[in-house]
């Protein structure tokens, strides 16, 4: 079994909380400026200007969905030398809407964190599958 040091799980635990409660002055923090994006769509470098206005625009559209909560738990950490740390993390999305029954979405990514200063950053996340795809598998759009 993979050992999850402290600090990856503290690091996810604040991500996670950042997320839930909207606070997008952590959730910038948290990325390296720029960071690489990567997924089904192909591999972009976002810069803090393009991630604060995706945070916003995120936040509207899954809200739209009845997103409640998510969750964010760290399934494998690989140390790659002493700055480099690779983590996969299984992230459950909650939805409620009224007159609907609740849904959760599971979906799986990885990040590679920097340490730096004491600090741990995001320089790239992979996200393993596609978001609106699963959105629509699970009936929350069409």
């Amino acid at each position: 079994m993979n050992t999850i040091t402290p600090l990856i799980q503290e690091f996810f635990a604040d991500f996670e909380r950042a997320g839930n409660s909207g606070d997008t002055a952590v959730s910038l923090s948290q990325f390296h400026d720029p960071y690489m994006h990567l997924g089904p769509d192909g591999m972009h470098i976002i810069t803090r200007e393009i991630f604060r206005a995706a945070i916003d625009k995120r936040k509207t559209f899954f809200a739209s969905l009845g997103l409640k909560s998510t969750k964010m738990e760290v399934v494998e950490e690989t140390a790659l030398d002493d700055i480099y740390t690779l983590v996969k993390v299984k992230i459950t999305m909650h939805f409620e809407k009224t007159g609907k029954d609740a849904v959760d979405v599971e979906q799986y990514a990885s990040y590679l964190l920097s340490l730096t200063n004491e600090k741990l950053e995001v320089v790239l996340y992979l996200n393993h599958s596609d978001l609106m795809t699963l959105m629509k598998s699970a009936g929350l759009m069409s």
